[in-house]
């Protein structure tokens, strides 16, 4: 029983609270030191939460949830420096800080722009008790972002020539 309140905590605190998550149908108003930061997830397993932070964990954000496949969030920010910090899954999590890794999957959020790092892909590596098979990286598919923010955020498809 208390590994399903831990986590329904975990879900609440990375859904239910985050104040970043722009609305498909919203058109944000940006302040002048705000930008958008657009992740597609492609992952072979649901995704509970990803936190980001920044260097001097001044300022932070949470994706929220997905399931398996491919999908798009985007995300209102502070301009400046993000790297992920620990990613939860059902069974798992990694934990970036806790396995030295240092920092992984960084992006730069520029002001007043639609943010793009790439495709967040998650490895298919094997999860097992010992490890998390925990293998991720950004890759460049500009064509079929941009298709995604046109089908899911159709307010956001001036934001894509600027």
């Amino acid at each position: 029983m208390k590994s399903v309140s831990k986590l329904s905590l975990v879900v609440l605190l990375a859904c239910g609270c985050n104040r970043t998550t722009v609305q498909p149908s919203e058109t944000p108003q940006l302040a002048s030191d705000e930008g958008l930061l657009a992740i597609v997830m492609d992952t072979h397993r649901p995704v509970l939460a990803v936190h980001y932070v920044s260097p001097d964990d001044d300022k932070q954000f949470n994706l929220d949830s997905v399931e398996t496949g491919t999908s798009i969030q985007v995300h209102r920010v502070p301009a400046g420096a993000y790297c992920v910090r620990r990613i939860t899954w059902q069974a798992a999590g990694f934990n970036a800080d806790r396995h030295d890794r240092g920092a992984i999957l960084c992006v730069d959020v520029k002001p007043g722009v639609l943010n793009y790092p790439g495709h967040m892909q998650f490895g298919a590596g094997e999860m097992t008790w010992g490890k998390s098979g925990f293998r991720a990286r950004y890759d460049q598919r500009t064509d079929a972002y941009e298709d995604l923010v046109r089908a899911e955020y159709p307010e956001l498809v001036p934001w894509l020539e600027g």
